[in-house]
């Protein structure tokens, strides 16, 4: 009776070990696509953190008047280059979202500036960019969410605290990109 006992608690020991390692294992590849999103999401950034020195060089002799919004630009890229801190950097590329759009919109007054072939040529670049963040925001999102939804589910929740694999926090847009667009902006009068 001992040995049958012995054999049960063996048996329930072996299936709860190999129901462990699957969902750890599962856990770890979820983990593992929001790291590689996330790497993603940097290539872009990457990219636009290279045209910003370009853009503030062409923009720099017309926008004496605006050199708080050259330097904070400046200032935000350098902040975001720096920091290990994933929820800052986050933050810090929303911020130069921000101001990338008020710098836009400056060129906008300077027709002598949106005349040169070089200030088109770096706008067409860093929206194409823009554009190439946002996809790799979705893809960053969609990762995350799968992971975080898998780590708060049962069993999954327990093999997750045990192994100390925890939720990610999602790349949000700022709140000045949720606002709906008045289309009477995008028109001269």
């Amino acid at each position: 009776m001992l040995s049958n006992f012995k054999l049960t608690f063996l048996g329930a020991f072996l299936v709860l070990t190999v129901i462990y390692v699957i969902i750890h294992n599962k856990l770890i590849r979820k983990r593992n696509a929001v790291s590689y999103a996330a790497g993603g999401v940097d290539v872009q950034l990457k990219k636009r953190h290279d045209l910003i020195p370009n853009i503030i060089a062409s923009v720099e002799r017309y926008f004496k008047h605006e050199e708080k919004l050259l330097k904070g630009i400046v200032s935000m890229r350098n902040q975001a280059m720096t920091t290990d801190d994933e929820d800052m950097k986050y933050k810090t590329e929303t911020t130069i979202s921000q101001l990338l759009d008020t710098l836009r919109v400056s060129i906008e007054a300077y027709p002598e500036l949106k005349s040169q072939e070089n200030i088109n040529h770096q706008q067409k670049s860093l929206s194409e960019v823009e554009t190439e963040i946002s996809a790799a925001r979705r893809a960053y999102n969609s990762r995350v969410l799968d992971l975080n939804n898998a780590v708060q589910v049962f069993p999954n929740s327990f093999v997750a605290a045990l192994s100390n694999i925890q939720k990610s926090a999602m790349f949000e847009a700022p709140s000045s990109e949720r606002k709906n667009v008045n289309v009477k902006d995008h028109f001269e009068a």
